[in-house]
């Protein structure tokens, strides 16, 4: 039986897995679906302390691009917010519920990134009815990918308000709440001011969640326009970046990390937790798949810890973070694949084989299929690996016969 809990800011979680703020936390419903889905946490979506944007006229502010290739890639435009009257009230009223299924609730407010006008009193006072109606943590996004999008400056100078803005937040609130609190940040900057904000961050708390916000677009080629106006996806494809960015936080400091971005199944939740994660924050793969999908990855992920034989998440959180970009180990790796041809030899497993074709695509024409079973001509070879690694069941493999 393994123990899936994890203690992240002195609260415990009963699993890594927690919802993002977000379409899936709306309403108290949403929040009671990926409860009964199994979460250990729920964020609602989150509180701004701007009235004027409470407003929620109709429009379509989802943008998912399966149509345009890009499966399984979304984005989004002017999501609405919530008031913290509303926010309080979904806190008060999920609060029954979250604590007979031992779920952690959080509250969420947006801090625009702009020192200017900042309101210091507001976000306290938010922050303490947050706190009142019964929120165990508080989250507080800092970057807005739209909101930044509309500020017109250009990528530095809005690097360098955005850590102001995370100062100004975080000392704000230093010592004004019984409860724990962490900033969100979204990250669309280099691994250098990446460093820059962890020193920033940990100067104020001891934990921070972790969101690649890398500027994307996807373009209409019959309209020549961009598919919704903001350019940044969400998706599949940001899992690698959040797992990279993830193993520099925890090898850089002494943080506690929630990573998000990307994670479509139990294995992306344990790629993030071997780069380091406490916490993994799942949005977009339930928006695309379902609730269910919170179900499957902890399945998933119980099932992948008792056949390895971990008994808790201290045995596998952050056993891939000496590895990854580690100078030594890829000069390494590079020797021993630097010999003659000869030395490197490819080799197909029958019994694996299934027919599929897909190494006979073969740029040197050195896989054909006789009998329904890839055969390798060693004369013509390169050995790329290619085949042994696009193989669906792992039946093609390199082998080493000398050293270098």
């Amino acid at each position: 039986m393994v123990d899936l809990s994890v203690e992240f800011l002195g609260v415990k979680f009963k699993n890594p897995i927690v919802t993002a703020a977000g379409t899936i936390t709306w309403s108290l419903n949403n929040l009671k679906r990926c409860i009964e889905a199994g979460v250990s946490a729920v964020i609602p979506k989150s509180v701004i302390l701007d009235p004027n944007r409470w407003e929620r006229p109709a429009r379509q502010s989802l943008f998912f691009f399966d149509k345009y290739n890009r499966r399984q890639l979304f984005t989004h435009c002017s999501m609405w917010f919530h008031s913290p009257d509303e926010q309080a009230k979904l806190i008060d009223e999920i609060k029954p519920l979250a604590q007979r299924e031992g779920v952690v609730v959080m509250g969420n407010i947006l801090c625009e990134a702009s020192v200017e006008g900042f309101d210091e009193k507001g976000i306290i006072s938010c922050a303490k009815q947050l706190e009142a109606a019964g929120a165990d943590m508080l989250e507080l996004p800092v970057v807005c990918p739209t909101t930044g999008a509309e500020s017109g400056l250009n990528a530095r100078d809005r690097f360098e308000k955005d850590v102001q803005a995370t100062k100004f937040v975080l000392s704000t609130l230093k010592g004004k709440l019984g409860i724990p609190h962490y900033v969100k940040w979204g990250y669309n900057s280099s691994p250098a001011e990446f460093l820059e904000i962890l020193q920033t961050i940990e100067t104020e708390v001891n934990a921070a969640h972790f969101l690649p916000l890398l500027p994307a677009t996807v373009v209409d080629i019959e309209t020549a326009r961009p598919v919704g106006p903001v350019p940044l996806l969400y998706g599949h494809y940001n899992a690698g970046i959040g797992c990279y960015f993830t193993a520099l936080a925890a090898k850089s400091s002494k943080l506690q990390i929630m990573s998000s971005g990307g994670f479509w199944t139990w294995r992306d939740i344990v790629e993030s937790l071997m780069c380091g994660a406490s916490l993994t924050g799942v949005h977009c793969a339930v928006v695309y798949q379902g609730y269910k999908r919170f179900t499957q990855m902890l399945n998933g992920l119980t099932d992948f810890m008792e056949r390895k034989g971990y008994k808790k998440m201290d045995d596998l959180r952050g056993l891939a973070v000496p590895h990854i970009d580690n100078a030594q180990e890829i000069r390494e790796w590079l020797k021993k694949r630097q010999v003659p041809a000869e030395a490197a030899e490819i080799l197909v497993d029958d019994r694996k084989c299934n027919g599929c074709g897909m190494c006979a695509m073969c740029n040197a024409e050195a896989v054909t299929m006789k009998d329904d079973i890839a055969r390798i001509d060693l004369n013509l070879c390169m050995r790329c690996g290619a085949c042994a690694t696009i193989c669906p069941r792992d039946a093609i493999s390199v082998s080493f016969l000398v050293s270098s």
